[in-house]
């Protein structure tokens, strides 16, 4: 990808976000994935990809936190948008839903609920096989 392309690519994904519009936010994150060469995957690849959407994210200059400790376990990732809250969990190689059943059952949503915006909770699946997103589920 020319890099000429990264800015206006990273833009599209902040005005996904904002427009609360996943499925071009995922659309998107799977380009992006699908551009990164293989030999940099790495052997514990949920981190992997945990730290590039992270990065993705502050890069975009969203409001993005990581690894948020909670009462009940602890938040993979928390997203901020002027207007909306976004609770992800991430698995690699199981399935989005249970990613979102995690983030209920352990009640991770009740950390944003202070932000007094409406909460978005996502559950997303990476596939080690096709080494992207395999599917996502937001409640």
């Amino acid at each position: 990808m020319p890099p000429a392309e990264n800015p206006e690519q990273a833009l599209s994904l902040r005005k996904a976000f904002f427009a609360d519009d996943l499925e071009q936010v995922f659309r998107i994150l799977q380009t992006v994935f699908a551009n990164i060469p293989y030999q940099l995957y790495d052997k514990q690849p949920e981190k992997f990809y945990h730290t590039a959407i992270h990065l993705l994210f502050t890069y975009m200059g969203l409001r993005a936190h990581s690894e948020v400790c909670t009462s009940d376990g602890r938040v993979d990732s928390m997203v901020e948008t002027p207007t909306r809250f976004y609770i992800l969990e991430f698995k690699l190689d199981r399935s989005a839903e249970e990613a979102l059943e995690q983030i209920m059952q352990k009640k991770y949503y009740r950390s944003a609920w202070e932000s007094g915006k409406p909460v978005t909770c996502v559950g997303v699946n990476f596939s080690s096989e096709t080494r992207n997103i395999d599917g996502w589920e937001a409640s």
